[in-house]
């Protein structure tokens, strides 16, 4: 199995803007090689102001600085995924998300998130399609 994964990212004030690819190719003894890829792209506005946390040390963006008054975050996602090669075919899919985060303080985050995906086989299937809504409250300790 060899894999290549690419990021980039950016943070700019109150907006960050984080983009993923990545690729397999899997060798097989008895079979021809295969290789499949993803990307994902994403955006996130603290509609509140205020900044995101980032190590120079790691290179790591972090979560918002959260100050003293805590913060709120609206986030778009797009995703895809192609596990169609030339001699296996598997399949696409793609999921469109969006949601609203509520930095409540550095322990307490209140979500509620809307996922919208699609799955296209490659045997002619009819497609299917998933819509997703998730609240969840997170404690951190």
């Amino acid at each position: 199995l060899t894999a290549y994964n690419t990021e980039l990212g950016g943070t700019f004030g109150p907006l960050q803007i984080l983009a993923l690819s990545t690729w397999a190719k899997i060798k097989r003894l008895t079979a021809a090689d295969v290789s499949f890829s993803g990307q994902t792209v994403q955006a996130a506005w603290l509609v509140t102001g205020g900044r995101y946390r980032y190590t120079t040390k790691g290179g790591v963006i972090g979560g918002p600085d959260l100050g003293k008054k805590g913060a709120v975050e609206i986030a778009a996602r797009y995703s895809r995924l192609d596990l169609d090669d030339a001699t296996v075919r598997r399949g696409t899919g793609r999921a469109l998300s969006g949601g609203a985060n509520w930095y409540v303080n550095k322990n307490l985050r209140v979500m509620a998130d809307y996922t919208n995906s699609r799955v296209t086989f490659a045997n002619g299937n009819t497609p299917v399609n998933n819509d997703v809504f998730v609240g969840r409250f997170q404690i951190n300790f």
